[in-house]
C-alpha cells in the first residue's frame, strides 16, 4: 500500500477530510504515520511497519491542542463548543492508543491536565 493510500485511512480514522476544510495537511500525516515506525527507516518501511491506530492517536491528541485556545461562545440562539470537540478527541485518542498493536493505553486526561504548570 503506498504511503498516500496509508494517508486517507489515517484521515478516515480521525475524521478529518482532505480537501480547502482539512486540519493536517498530508506531510503532517506521512509525519505521524513516520513517528510509529520502531527502528524501520520509512523508505524501507512496509504496510505493516506502521501503526496506524498509535498515529491516529497522536493524531487527535495533536488536533485536540489545536483547538485549546478555541472558546465556546454562543450567538444567542446558537452555542458552538469546541470544548466538546475537545474532550472527544482525547478520548478518541485513548481509544487508538488501546488498540495499537504497541498496546500502550492511556490515563484519563482531566481539564486540570490541560492547564498544568499555569499557577
Amino acid at each position: 500500500m503506498p504511503i498516500e493510500s496509508l494517508i486517507s485511512q489515517l484521515r478516515s480514522f480521525v475524521g478529518d477530510l482532505a480537501g480547502d476544510n482539512e486540519t493536517f495537511s498530508d506531510e503532517e500525516l506521512q509525519a505521524a504515520l513516520a513517528r510509529t515506525l520502531d527502528g524501520v527507516a520509512a523508505a524501507d518501511a512496509v504496510d505493516s511497519d506502521y501503526d496506524l491506530e498509535l498515529a491516529a492517536a497522536d493524531v487527535c491528541e495533536l488536533w485536540a491542542a489545536r483547538l485549546v485556545h478555541e472558546v465556546d461562545f454562543s450567538d444567542g440562539q446558537r452555542g458552538f463548543k469546541d470544548s466538546q470537540k475537545r474532550e472527544g478527541l482525547i478520548v478518541l485518542a485513548g481509544r487508538f492508543r488501546q488498540r495499537s498493536s504497541r498496546g500502550i493505553g492511556v490515563g484519563r486526561l482531566t481539564n486540570g491536565d490541560l492547564h498544568a504548570g499555569e499557577w
